[in-house]
């Protein structure tokens, strides 16, 4: 979607009539282009799961698999980054 959080909560706000009172604070050196790697930040893990930027990206595509049977690699040290199951044959 292309937005800060702030910017989807006063999105929200207006579209669906709530005219709630938000003050948002815009970030300093900020830019639309950026992705995380470009802000210059640490990244902090949300989850044990989730250590790495890469697996929160594959996150929510991946997550949905487990319903299927799909392992998405809990328990290993790139969790969310690969995926298993009987009977995927990686080779094919």
């Amino acid at each position: 979607y292309a937005l800060t959080i702030g910017e989807l909560a006063q999105f929200f706000s207006t579209e669906n009539h709530i005219n709630a009172q938000l003050h948002v604070i815009p970030m300093k050196n900020w830019h639309r282009n950026y992705f995380f790697e470009s802000t210059g930040s640490r990244w902090v893990p949300p989850s044990p799961n989730l250590r790495t930027l890469k697996g929160a990206i594959l996150y929510p595509g991946l997550e949905i698999l487990q319903n299927a049977g799909v392992s998405v690699g809990r328990g290993t040290e790139t969790p969310f980054e690969e995926i298993g199951a009987p009977w995927i044959n990686g080779e094919e």
